[in-house]
């Protein structure tokens, strides 16, 4: 876990400058989307919070750690901590600006998938007119005008996402092998603590409760960039529901071009392949577990 923490940290220094035009293009395109919709703000304040939270409890935690454990360690082992503080504060720069981006585009596609309801809504009436022809004629041509406008919002968001997926990629797929081997290492220590008690693994009950409650906050942390990922999928789904019946030139354009998110188009994140996820975490958790049993 370290090892890939630390990775993660040089890729991610490395990729920055590398694709540093693409990331600045890709955050104004972004910002425009959140300047010309005051509603993004309001929608999303709780989440930039709560965002905002959990990564400062996880640095904060590593720190307390780090100083909880200095009296009990050597200089060498102490510089390897601090390492590890500042390759977590370049880590958490780093998902943070993917999470607020991830975001702003959720907000978006939210705002679009209302629209779109209004728009259907208003086909609907058009099936049983009220006025003159001539009214029908101008609802139909400004219902037409907007739904151009949302395809073009959404194609133009689905843009962003692929941007951000080959931006993000090489780090990403570090921290999503990362996630998966911490976890079962962390299950596996758990086991060991129950088991044989911290004083086993030369922890004091303090640094083992500040472990438990970093690890915590470093789970909520990364749940909350699964959500935005998951969110951002789901509305997908709603609105390719609501054209289901109408509107076939836009949902040809979806079907022609479906929207997924990958890490470097190798790890699918999604409901499905993130339970898949859990459920072999907890096999390899087991397994080690049952090692343990068998042979210690």
């Amino acid at each position: 876990m370290i090892g890939s923490r630390t990775a993660a940290a040089l890729t991610t220094l490395l990729n920055r400058w590398r694709q540093r035009r693409q990331m600045m293009n890709l955050a104004r395109m972004v910002l425009r989307d959140f300047v010309a919709r005051p509603q993004v703000k309001r929608m999303i304040r709780w989440a930039v919070l709560t965002k905002a939270f959990t990564a400062y409890m996880t640095d904060f935690l590593m720190f307390i750690i780090m100083v909880e454990a200095s009296e009990r360690i050597d200089s060498f082992q102490l510089l390897g901590m601090s390492m590890q503080l500042v390759m977590s504060l370049i880590l958490n720069l780093s998902l943070s600006q993917h999470y607020m981006l991830m975001l702003i585009v959720w907000a978006n596609y939210h705002l679009i998938n209302t629209e779109l309801k209004q728009v259907v809504r208003e086909c609907q009436g058009l099936s049983h007119p009220s006025a003159g022809n001539a009214n029908t004629k101008v609802r139909s041509s400004s219902l037409a005008s907007q739904l151009d406008n949302i395809g073009t919002r959404q194609a133009r968001l689905q843009s962003i996402v692929s941007k951000l997926g080959k931006i993000f990629g090489i780090e990403g797929s570090i921290f999503y092998v990362g996630y998966y081997i911490g976890t079962v290492i962390i299950a596996y220590l758990s086991y060991s603590i129950i088991k044989d008690g911290p004083e086993h693994l030369q922890m004091t009950l303090g640094a083992t409760i500040l472990t438990f409650a970093w690890t915590g906050f470093f789970y909520l942390d990364a749940l909350a960039t699964l959500c935005v990922m998951v969110n951002i999928q789901d509305d997908h789904q709603q609105m390719m529901h609501l054209l289901q019946k109408r509107f076939e030139k836009l949902q040809l354009q979806l079907i022609r071009n479906p929207f997924k998110i990958a890490v470097m188009n190798i790890f699918p994140v999604n409901r499905n392949s993130t339970s898949a996820m859990l459920g072999s975490v907890i096999m390899n958790a087991i397994y080690l577990i049952q090692y343990d049993i068998q042979n210690f």
